[in-house]
């Protein structure tokens, strides 16, 4: 069924397929009814305004005795047992009983990226779409005409969509195009065209990770029972990667785990690209910290307030406000804004520093400190600071140096991305 041009898809309710409702804006001289009425599928046998005899077949008709009024909304009814659901709305397609929509790129145009699986044959491009909805990992397939024939073939790929049809390349032939998830990674649409997305997914689109924990909590995933591990990438960063994110106060992420295990001889590279977790582990259940480079890249899309949070004899916390980390060009130095201690705590200033804070490890030593305290960290020149490194863990607390069992270094994200 073609509704042709002008109409334009607003939204879509497809929670049953007999609740499915295709809202639709259409110009007010088109010559139609403009009530709001439903309109209703009919069939000889199932013809509720009896508008089959009058039309001479079954189709969606409106409620008033002519049975051409063309109310705003169409309802797929429920003694029509339809298990493939296929509207074309101008270049926007409804694909299955699931309201999933796609959009069809320009001709000649199509999205290079990884393949999954070989060319196959099928009779549309919807069919094409209803196979990359059947693959969790499918964002778009690429449709080709098949030579003198009907067929099409389809190539399902998995490649991440800054834009619904953006960064197309030249397809193989003119008639070759692209059809695209509106919503992609698990997303689904929901009023005026919009994409509620999964925790660790966001933009417009579902097109990219979260950018911290806080993006997710921003996104509505307020509920504690999502506390866990989930993969985030800040601005500008090259790859994502894993922290644990927190949904109370906001939302927060966990960027170093310690558990006060032994960590070896972290050296620079270590240290620079993270240590603790792969795709399939835990931060949570380990030794685990994200990484300086991706710290870097963190710090530098908004203001965070860190929060080292050790537990000893009893729970000590130290605030950091405007935390930032810089480049590996500036030995990843560390500044922020003023200290905050936790309550009465009695927490004291571990980063304490009149001069500078640089990054530290074994093999990467400006100032000779990872050498004479035995642990990577930042470090001034005179290498009194303590590290959230070292084993043991250990920071001031009342005048005393005190041993931690276990710390965390949470982000708190305070304004907007820059």
């Amino acid at each position: 069924m073609s509704l042709g041009q002008n109409f334009f898809l607003f939204s879509v309710n497809s929670n049953q397929l007999n609740d499915m409702y295709f809202t639709i804006e259409r110009p007010a001289d088109n010559g139609l009814d403009q009530e709001d009425l439903p309109l209703l599928f009919s069939t000889s046998d199932d013809d509720l305004n009896g508008c089959v005899p009058k039309r001479g077949g079954p189709g969606w008709y409106g409620s008033d005795s002519d049975c051409d009024g063309f109310g705003h909304k169409m309802r797929f009814c429920r003694s029509v047992l339809l298990t493939f659901v296929s509207i074309n709305l101008g270049h926007l397609l409804v694909v299955d009983g699931q309201g999933t929509l796609y959009k069809r790129c320009p001709d000649g145009l199509t999205l290079s990226g990884q393949s999954l699986n070989t060319t196959v044959p099928a009779h549309s491009d919807r069919d094409c779409a209803r196979l990359c909805s059947k693959s969790a990992d499918c964002k778009a397939v690429n449709v080709c005409p098949v030579p003198t024939s009907e067929m099409v073939s389809c190539s399902l790929v998995n490649d991440q969509i800054t834009g619904l049809c953006d960064g197309l390349t030249t397809a193989s032939s003119p008639s070759c195009y692209s059809v695209q998830k509106v919503c992609q990674n698990g997303g689904t649409v929901f009023g005026d065209m919009q994409c509620a997305c999964p925790v660790q997914y966001s933009g417009r689109y579902c097109e990219r990770y979260i950018r911290d924990c806080t993006e997710a909590f921003e996104n509505g995933h307020q509920s504690l029972a999502l506390n866990g591990v989930y993969f985030i990438q800040p601005v500008n960063a090259p790859r994502p990667f894993l922290v644990h994110c927190e949904f109370a106060w906001g939302g927060v992420t966990f960027v170093l785990r310690r558990n006060v295990g032994w960590l070896g001889d972290l050296d620079w590279a270590s240290c620079k690209e993270g240590f603790g977790a792969s795709p399939s582990g835990d931060p949570q259940l380990r030794e685990y910290f994200a990484g300086l480079e991706n710290l870097h890249y963190f710090t530098a899309q908004a203001r965070y307030k860190a929060h080292f949070h050790m537990r000893g004899s009893g729970g000590v916390g130290a605030f950091y406000d405007n935390i930032n980390i810089g480049s590996e060009n500036t030995t990843f130095a560390l500044t922020y804004g003023r200290f905050i201690p936790l309550g009465n705590t009695g927490a004291e200033n571990g980063l304490l520093s009149a001069d500078g804070l640089l990054f530290s490890t074994s093999d990467h030593d400006p100032h000779g400190c990872a050498f004479q305290t035995g642990a990577p960290g930042w470090y001034g020149t005179n290498c009194t600071q303590h590290s959230f490194f070292a084993v043991p863990l250990i920071w001031p607390v009342s005048g005393a140096e005190v041993t931690m069992s276990s710390g965390d270094l949470i982000m708190e994200r305070h304004n907007d991305f820059y």
